[in-house]
């Protein structure tokens, strides 16, 4: 945990510290509750692509394990607090991951679990082909909507605040008046 640490991104030393004991006491209820039955993944940070219509989706999947049955369990850890269960029957992110598993893993998934480690707290759901093949459907709608939008900059006062007024030429122009 020490060695793996990253000490950026924090407010102040405090907010890194408390992050950082809050980061320790999350592994130690998560291996306590593990006890003496710990299961050695198949996969840990399982680097993905799929393609869906002309877009390519890349991204890392937590943690796959293994299940006795031979089909596998997607793991992805969070560290806040759980959601209600309709969440996770909806969550983009897992069905994605289920895609990914089946396209181009070319693996079995018959759970998708999310793991709250902030309140050790396991809630796993599935998806059928049927759904991710309306999933595959819904993404196609919005990459379509996205892909025919138009994106005008609309410069102002905001602009000074925007993340993307190094590159921006409109900002350029409104920061420089």
């Amino acid at each position: 945990f020490e060695k793996q640490w990253i000490p950026y991104g924090y407010d102040n030393r405090e907010h890194e510290e408390k992050s950082k004991e809050a980061g320790r006491k999350m592994l130690d209820t998560y291996f306590d509750s593990e006890g003496d039955v710990f299961t050695i993944p198949a996969y840990i940070e399982q680097f993905f692509k799929i393609a869906i219509g002309n877009v390519r989706f890349e991204g890392r999947i937590d943690r796959i394990d293994k299940l006795p049955d031979g089909t596998f369990e997607v793991i992805d850890y969070k560290t806040g607090s759980s959601k209600k269960a309709d969440f996770i029957d909806k969550d983009l992110q897992l069905s994605i991951y289920a895609l990914a598993c089946r396209d181009s893993l070319k693996i079995p998934v018959s759970k998708l679990t999310l793991f709250f480690l902030e309140d050790n707290l396991k809630v796993s759901t599935t998806r059928s082909d049927s759904q991710l093949e309306a999933v595959k459907k819904e993404l196609l709608e919005v990459i379509a909507d996205l892909q025919a939008s138009d994106f005008h900059a609309t410069p102002g006062m905001h602009c000074g605040f925007c993340d993307y007024r190094g590159i921006c030429n409109y900002a350029m122009i409104t920061l420089q008046k």
